[in-house]
């Protein structure tokens, strides 16, 4: 599995980058801010982007939005400390096709990212 993970906290970024890796999945880029991954995204095809709901310049289902706008295949899922039955809603009507809270076990999380590559 390839991902991209977005998240505001650098130190998650690192410690949820480590612990993917020693899973065996590959983290192909992390950053705070969508707009600096837009680009890169068709090269690097990612196979799931791993997002929190608020990011620095933008939000979750705002990055499904416009990852359909530029026409790129991409799952998104969001990774947040929110926990928030609105925001849960919204972002799955938004696009967003799965999510877990960061206070899960990391077996869980990667779980539901698999679960989220496999339409369920």
């Amino acid at each position: 599995m390839r991902v991209v993970l977005l998240d505001t906290q650098t130190t998650f970024r690192e410690s949820f980058r480590i612990a993917l890796r020693q899973e065996g999945i590959e983290v192909l880029a992390d950053d705070d801010a969508a707009r600096r991954v837009y680009d890169a995204l068709p090269t690097n095809r990612p196979d799931l982007i791993v997002s929190e709901f608020f990011l620095s310049d933008t939000d979750v289902v705002s990055v499904v939005h416009e990852l359909g706008r530029r026409e790129i295949g991409v799952h998104v899922m969001a990774l947040t400390a929110q926990d928030n039955g609105l925001f849960v809603r919204e972002a799955l009507r938004g696009g967003v096709r799965g999510y877990a809270l960061k206070n899960e076990p990391l077996a869980n999380v990667i779980d539901g990212m698999r679960r989220v590559l496999a339409g369920e």
